[in-house]
């Protein structure tokens, strides 16, 4: 069984998505860690973590001396929740799952989607986790539970991603090449409670959209 690494990042939140978090059930081996400002949302789900990584611009309140902090440099070649990636991955943790990791800049929410393939080189699964919203990615074939989402979106984050077969969706696909500047795979629906997505040669972001919430 591998083991987990919960990366509170210090993007934007919602009461719905502590409400969420809070309802997370972290095992004993599970790792907690925090980027930067992302430990105000743990502090709010109620969570101690492990380490908390850093410049330390934007966390709110002490941290207390029984945390592990790592300071960093407010000048410096990677995004304090790229180094809680490395973190993670240094210590083991095969499942990376990105909590609060969304926002209102562009930049860090395309910044962390990114980050997902990042995990995904480094033989490691990742996944971006808010009470709207599920990203991640799919290079082989993927069960895919509809849960409380309404919206399944299939982008290919490679040129082209060959071969795309999906079922138990509105729309599916068989043995389809998608290209990544059209818009075939976008706003798709579920027809049943779970869908499946294959694909032989790429990669696919996939997004999962509870559009209720937004």
């Amino acid at each position: 069984m591998g083991k987990r690494a919960f990366i509170y990042a210090a993007g934007d939140f919602s009461y719905e998505d502590i409400s969420l978090y809070y309802r997370i059930k972290l095992n004993d081996d599970d790792m907690i860690i925090c980027a930067d400002g992302g430990y105000n949302l743990a502090t709010e789900v109620g969570v101690t973590p492990d380490v908390v990584i850093g410049d330390m611009d934007s966390v709110s309140g002490t941290i207390p001396e029984s945390v592990k902090t790592y300071r960093y440099p407010c000048k410096k070649d990677k995004t304090d929740l790229h180094i809680c990636v490395d973190f993670a991955l240094q210590n083991g943790c095969d499942e990376i799952i990105l909590l609060g990791a969304l926002g209102s800049r562009l930049s860090h929410t395309l910044g962390a989607i990114m980050i997902l393939e990042y995990i995904h080189n480094n033989g490691a699964t990742g996944v971006i986790f808010t009470y709207n919203t599920k990203i991640m990615l799919v290079s082989d074939t993927a069960i895919i539970k509809k849960d409380n989402y309404d919206c399944l979106s299939i982008i290919p984050l490679t040129c082209v991603a060959e071969g795309v077969t999906s079922t138990g969706l509105k729309y599916p696909l068989n043995d389809h090449d998608l290209i990544r500047q059209d818009n075939l795979g976008i706003s798709n629906e579920f027809e049943n409670d779970v869908a499946t997505i294959s694909v032989k040669k790429g990669l696919l972001v996939v997004i999962l959209e509870n559009l209720l919430g937004f």
